[in-house]
């Protein structure tokens, strides 16, 4: 598991307490941060929209039952039919996954930037309905605040991971442009 859900997966209970909230299933949580991860990494060694988009309709049936669970969703797929939020998770699942692959396609910025804070948002609104009565006001509403910069921070990390810097055209190693040299 990537550190960034590993992280978000142990430190949960204590920011959570934080807020006075005590988070009941554990094991919810865990399992749904480790199916996050999982079928993110599944996107991202997709090449092909279509071979994206079967996928993610993969996932969507799993989470309703209407097809057998997927392995990367298995512990998921256990944990959330005792939850009451279980449709309303799989509605947002449906969503996220539409907007992760305009999130792919788009070469807007500002189109970029937008589906990047849904993207935070959604992701918030799984785990606030999954904590149901566990996540207080207080809570919800610091969650909800920081979701879309937390995601917008997560991709610049990712980012940075994933491509070795590029020299700027026409600039050294040394920083200085070519023709600025004596």
């Amino acid at each position: 598991m990537r550190a960034e859900y590993a992280a978000l997966t142990a430190g949960l209970p204590a920011l959570a307490a934080e807020f006075g909230c005590t988070i009941g299933d554990l094991e919810l949580v865990a399992a749904f941060t480790s199916a996050m991860e999982r079928v993110d990494r599944e996107l991202d060694a997709i090449v092909a929209a279509v071979d994206r988009a079967a996928f993610a309709d993969r996932v969507t049936a799993s989470l309703q039952g209407a097809a057998a669970p997927l392995v990367e969703l298995a512990a998921f797929n256990r944990v959330l039919v005792r939850s009451p939020a279980a449709s309303r998770v799989t509605e947002l699942v449906a969503e996220t996954l539409a907007n992760t692959e305009q999130l792919r396609r788009t070469t807007d910025r500002r189109e970029y930037v937008a589906r990047v804070e849904r993207e935070g948002a959604l992701v918030v609104e799984m785990m606030l309905a999954l904590l149901g009565d566990d996540a207080n006001a207080a809570f919800a509403a610091f969650l909800r605040a920081i979701a879309a910069p937390a995601n917008l921070l997560d991709k610049l990390l990712d980012a940075r991971a994933r491509w070795p810097r590029i020299p700027r055209r026409g600039a050294s190693r040394g920083g200085a442009s070519a023709g600025s040299r004596r």
